[in-house]
């Protein structure tokens, strides 16, 4: 798992993220039941990230918010085996990603430090949150053209991408971004905001 091979015993007593998959639609009951049952000295904070989006509604563009990675939750910890025991009481959690076949304390890897970093510039989200209830958001990104009519990035989460958008979607205001995923590719799509071209002028 490239960057995550290295053994997970070397990463004891250190705050990682790991990650939950709870299956879609089972991601509010999945949190609140970590808030209400794990004690709090096994983790850190516990969110479903989520983005912003717009669509066009009877001829009007609309804002709202929905997960940005169905299914999944993330997790800071730094006790993921103790912590592991204690999820695996419940049926919500169907796996935790990373987790070797033969589970041993010293088996779980975390984000590697490629998956940690996009999910931080996407979501905004803080060095070790002290349990903060509030899920990080992806905001709009907004873009716009140059002089020669190329679509530029001009701020939001896609400005510390830019080397890893594959699409932008002018039509369905979506940005398509492939990042690293526990040892795989996987595309992200991110809302965007067009500006029209006399207020790029400088």
């Amino acid at each position: 798992m490239s960057d995550a091979s290295a053994c997970a015993f070397c990463f004891q007593n250190i705050i990682m993220f790991y990650v939950l998959f709870v299956g879609s639609g089972h991601e509010q009951a999945a949190e609140t039941y970590i808030r209400k049952n794990i004690p709090e000295n096994l983790y850190e904070n516990c969110f479903c990230p989520k983005r912003k989006m717009k669509k066009k509604i009877h001829g009007k563009w609309v804002s709202f918010t929905e997960k940005l990675i169905p299914g999944y939750l993330f997790i800071e910890s730094n006790t993921i085996g103790e912590l592991y025991l204690e999820l695996s009481k419940s049926s919500l959690f169907l796996k935790v990603l990373g987790k070797a076949e033969q589970f041993q304390n010293d088996k779980i890897y975390p984000l590697n430090p490629s998956e940690e970093r996009w999910l931080k510039k996407i979501s905004g989200i803080p060095l070790h949150s002290d349990q903060n209830e509030q899920s990080p958001v992806a905001e709009l990104s907004q873009v716009g053209f140059d002089e020669n009519d190329e679509v530029i990035i001009l701020s939001g989460p896609l400005m510390a991408m830019k080397g890893q958008v594959k699409k932008i979607n002018l039509h369905k205001r979506i940005a398509e971004v492939e990042v690293d995923f526990m040892g795989g590719k996987t595309s992200l799509y991110l809302g965007i905001e067009l500006v029209e071209k006399a207020q790029n002028a400088e």
